[in-house]
């Protein structure tokens, strides 16, 4: 065995989620949201899509799905704005570096001409 990774966890624990759900069992539902949120950062829109899937199906079960909703979103803002940049001694995240090189193509148009033009020679 080469090592743990954490994103093996995230299928037991989502699907986890939606079992405990099914079965309307609060604290086990919630245990298993928190180890999701406590795995990794990438899982976090994934438990606030099943939060938001088990509010509409479960009526009755609207305040903890919403619940779990809120507390995901909340913590993939504090995880990918705060803990992992801070983590990376204050240099950003692969995917904020992404956002940049668009941000800069957005405001220097320019940059799209060769995409824009090999766009208009295929449909010409």
């Amino acid at each position: 065995m080469y090592g743990v990774h954490p994103d093996n966890f995230a299928p037991l624990w989502l699907f986890g989620l939606l079992y405990f759900a099914e079965l309307r069992r609060v604290r086990s539902f919630w245990l298993m949201g928190m180890l999701a949120l406590c795995t990794v950062e990438s899982i976090l829109p994934g438990v606030a899509v099943i939060g938001i899937l088990v509010a509409l199906r479960q009526r009755d079960w609207r305040r903890h799905a919403l619940g779990l909703t809120a507390v995901a979103a909340m913590a993939f803002v504090v995880y990918t704005l705060f803990l992992i940049p801070w983590a990376g001694g204050g240099r950003l995240p692969y995917y904020f570096a992404a956002v940049q090189s668009w941000l800069v193509a957005l405001r220097h148009p320019e940059a799209f001409q060769p995409l824009i033009q090999a766009t208009l020679d295929l449909a010409g």
